[in-house]
């Protein structure tokens, strides 16, 4: 969004993990569309407000919550991320080695037989 809204090139980049269908506006024809259909005006300001909630949730995980929490809370969010995505992808997601994120999942399997 950043990337969009200061007409810069973006320092992100996105992969899509299934079949998708993506939608590209610049913001001219964006300004057009608020003109011509005022509604989505509204629209594009809901998901611009849900984006923004979901990157200041993600913020305050990453800066608040042990690796396992983040893992945690990637689950809920995401129950089948494990079958998407290669390991060394969540790690990194989560800022931990693999080699972290395995001993931690053993960790956790190990506690989820004991109770």
């Amino acid at each position: 969004m950043a990337s969009f809204y200061e007409h810069e090139p973006s320092a992100l980049n996105v992969q899509a993990l299934q079949d998708s269908e993506l939608l590209v506006i610049d913001e001219d024809h964006k300004e057009n569309l608020y003109s011509k259909v005022p509604a989505l005006e509204k629209v594009f300001r809901v998901i611009t407000q849900k984006h923004l909630t979901v990157l200041q949730k993600r913020f305050l995980v990453t800066v608040s919550a042990n690796a396992e929490a983040r893992f945690n809370e990637l689950l809920e969010r995401c129950p089948t991320i494990e079958q998407l995505v290669p390991q060394h992808q969540i790690a990194s997601y989560l800022g931990i080695l693999p080699e972290s994120l395995s001993r931690m999942k053993k960790q956790i399997a190990k506690r989820d037989r004991m109770q």
